[in-house]
């Protein structure tokens, strides 16, 4: 007799839901299912168990964010990306589970003051299909599409030969969790500002609780930042001096509020 999956998804963003039972149970079911040669059930409950990870996911970069790790949040939020994209490009009804949580991740990273990443160059020599182990290349095929779902197993590359040529500084990263964090004059590895994620944080209280944010551009007078000179980094943030920047705007010194919209919790 197959799992009700439909029962356990509708149960999994209740207080205090056991993510890692669940997924035992799943995991075993889909060894039954590899065993028995039953692909159709095998990639269902992979839909599943992606589903299941996701939000387990979701919930720890909850609770990372309330403990202020915010680096450590930020890399959980890629992998629930990460997942939710895989798990689109192969069910469409499971995207229909989680796409609110892309949509709350999205809107996280958004928050974020991270601006520069590292890429990594890397001369791959040699690679092989998770799926049947043969050695993959341009010339050498094995059949299998990486990111699509063969009897519940995810394809990708498994890299066994690699050399790693250079680092290139971007800011639009393959990898989100290769912040650059240089430090300060005072040896401060990170001194980023955080303080619209801390705002999020004042008002977001449960994982699955709905929000939003809207912002709203105002202009203000050099007069309301004392000190402010010519040479100073202008306060709009853009990392222009000031006399390259908003001195330059009629209008004054553009500023921006963010107001962020929370669903009341009981």
């Amino acid at each position: 007799m197959e799992m009700d999956l439909n029962y356990i998804l509708a149960k999994l963003r209740s207080d205090g839901y056991d993510y890692d039972a669940t997924l035992g149970s799943i995991k075993s079911e889909k060894q039954a299912a590899q065993d028995a040669g039953d692909e159709l059930y095998a990639n269902q409950l992979w839909a599943a168990e992606t589903i299941i990870k996701i939000h387990q996911q979701f919930v720890k970069t909850f609770e990372l964010l309330k403990a202020g790790r915010y680096y450590e949040a930020w890399c959980e939020a890629e992998q629930v990306e990460i997942n939710i994209q895989f798990l689109a490009s192969n069910s469409q009804e499971g995207w229909g589970n989680v796409k609110d949580i892309y949509s709350r991740v999205r809107q996280l990273q958004s928050l974020y003051p991270y601006k520069f990443f590292a890429s990594y160059v890397m001369h791959v020599k040699k690679e092989k299909c998770s799926i049947c182990g043969k050695e993959r290349s341009i010339h050498n095929f094995c059949g299998h599409r990486i990111g699509k779902v063969y009897n519940g197993e995810l394809c990708c590359n498994i890299v066994t030969d690699a050399e790693l040529k250079g680092i290139d500084i971007v800011e639009n990263p393959v990898h989100k969790y290769s912040v650059l964090f240089p430090s300060d004059a005072e040896g401060r590895h990170d001194y980023y500002d955080y303080t619209l994620v801390e705002g999020l944080m004042k008002y977001w209280s449960k994982p699955f609780q709905f929000w939003k944010y809207v912002v709203r551009k105002v202009f203000k007078q050099k007069a309301e930042f004392p000190g402010l000179t010519n040479e100073s980094y202008c306060p709009c943030g853009s990392g222009k001096s000031y006399s390259e920047c908003c001195a330059l705007n009629a209008e004054g010194i553009k500023h921006w509020i963010y107001t962020f919209m929370v669903e009341p919790i009981d």
